[in-house]
């Protein structure tokens, strides 16, 4: 998987994490997958991934298989909200935040706008967002 920006600033341990949870995303067919280095402009964590499912119901199978791989990949699992609906799911795995949306959700918040101002570690943004 290549990186994108040319200097990370992140711990190596956070690099791989967000590697890893951009791999099994990718297995569940998730869409669009960003990963942003925030650890400049953030004092809750140190990356943010984006990403999108097709339904609610992928969603939830995304959300679900982070949790499956948590322990293996050692991505260090907190916290889970949105679940229930579906419409936004926020993983909070430490240092690497994963927001799964759907796409109308994605295209409201236009979450990659916020941190547009910081690196890409992995993914092409879309110069539209």
């Amino acid at each position: 998987m290549a990186q994108t920006s040319a200097q990370p600033r992140l711990d190596p341990d956070v690099l791989a994490k967000g590697g890893a949870i951009m791999d099994v995303l990718a297995k569940g067919k998730a869409l669009d997958t960003l990963v942003f280095d925030i650890s400049r402009h953030s004092s809750f964590a140190d990356a943010l991934l984006i990403t999108t499912a097709t339904s609610s119901r992928h969603a939830q199978a995304l959300a679900d298989h982070i949790l499956s791989a948590a322990p293996a990949e050692n991505l260090g699992y907190l916290h889970m909200e949105g679940y229930n609906t579906g419409q936004w799911i926020l993983v909070d795995c430490g240092d690497v935040i994963v927001n799964i949306l759907l796409p109308v959700t994605r295209e409201l918040y236009r979450l990659e706008g916020l941190w547009s101002g910081c690196p890409v570690l992995f993914g092409t943004p879309d110069p539209a967002a």
